[in-house]
């Protein structure tokens, strides 16, 4: 799966590794914010 299609961007599959990859250093909170503030 392409993480773009149709000019849309699938957030799902750019995030997922990246909160695996970090889960210990953020709590829920912040994750919670990161993801609000890259919708904006």
């Amino acid at each position: 799966m392409a993480a773009k299609s149709g000019g849309n961007v699938d957030w799902s599959s750019i995030i997922k590794p990246i909160l695996a990859a970090s889960y210990g250093a953020f709590n829920n909170n912040e994750i919670i914010e990161i993801v609000k503030a890259i919708i904006k």
